[in-house]
């Protein structure tokens, strides 16, 4: 039997895995994309996208089928995911015979298997075959109070240069990072991005909490603003707080749901000279001694940018709507 680390965020689930992503036929699929995608010009495939109780929301269709699928783009899953239902009645390639024991920041365990999730396309364009996991993901549906078939992880994103416009709700996915750089505004900022181990998730070094360093990640599966983990609060001089007095609440992810109170945050500062004051800060019970990141940024604070994501050049981009 294999494990795989299941990782619970706010409203949906994030899943690691041990072996390598895969990304099939990858120079055949970028000739076919600059011959054929529909785009704002001839560098660019524009995708509008559904935002719902603060979750970006993809059509995509797998397997040849016509079924338009509903999934969650997520720069905080490694690697994909796919619902196990789904992945049956669509006719996937389930490994039933490798059931993992699932463990992550949650208090159940959940079956999962890994899955082959083929011919993926968004639009008219044909992303080819890559590799995921499968498992039940109504937990994530309920929370959400509609259908999702999938979460669009690291092992999509992973050869990637995309926008998200928030306000116009588009994803923009450029094939160059010169074609990129020229569409991006003179005040755009620029942060380098880093990964800790397997983590494949994007962390900022650069920023800080009160004049602290903190560690997140810029999270595009998290509903929420800016959270901190309960254990790192030390860290960032923030331990003195009294968390039996704040308002509680939970996250809920398909390994179940952990608890979160909230409070005010002083001061937020980016790149040691953009301050960001006056936030709601999520503490949450989720532990990760073991890793480098904090806590994370979602998109309840992204919304208020243009975010590009530039996993060629491991870098972030903000600019302002």
């Amino acid at each position: 039997m294999s494990k795989y680390i299941v990782i619970m965020n706010q409203n949906k689930s994030q899943a690691i895995n041990r072996y390598n992503c895969k990304f099939l036929g990858i120079g055949l699929l970028f000739i076919i994309w600059a011959l054929s995608c529909k785009a704002q010009n001839n560098n660019a495939q524009l995708v509008p996208f559904k935002y719902e109780k603060n979750q970006i929301i993809v059509e995509t269709k797998l397997n040849g089928k016509d079924q338009t699928l509903y999934m969650l783009l997520d720069t905080g899953v490694d690697p994909s995911v796919i619902d196990l239902k789904t992945a049956e009645d669509i006719g996937l390639n389930i490994q039933k015979d490798d059931e993992g024991s699932a463990s992550g920041r949650g208090n159940s365990n959940a079956k999962v298997y890994p899955v082959s999730i083929n011919q993926l396309m968004i639009q008219d364009q044909n992303y080819g075959d890559i590799e995921g996991l499968t498992f039940d993901m109504s937990r994530i549906e309920k929370k959400l109070g509609r259908k999702i078939h999938g979460i669009l992880g690291y092992c999509f994103l992973k050869n990637k240069i995309f926008r998200i416009d928030y306000a116009k709700k588009t994803i923009e996915f450029f094939n160059t990072i010169d074609n990129l750089e020229n569409s991006l505004s003179d005040k755009a900022k620029k942060l380098k991005f880093i990964t800790d181990g397997e983590d494949m998730i994007p962390l900022i070094e650069d920023l800080s909490i009160n004049g602290h360093q903190f560690i997140a990640s810029f999270d595009t599966g998290s509903s929420l603003g800016v959270q901190i983990y309960e254990h790192r609060l030390a860290d960032v001089k923030l331990d003195t707080i009294n968390l039996d007095k704040l308002k509680k609440s939970q996250l809920y992810g398909a390994q179940g749901k952990k608890k979160t109170v909230i409070t005010s945050l002083n001061k937020l500062t980016l790149d040691s000279n953009i301050v960001f004051k006056n936030l709601t800060l999520t503490i949450s019970s989720i532990k990760n001694k073991e890793q480098l990141r904090m806590g994370n940024i979602g998109n309840k604070f992204l919304e208020n940018f243009r975010v590009t994501f530039d996993f060629v050049d491991r870098a972030i981009i903000l600019e302002n709507n």
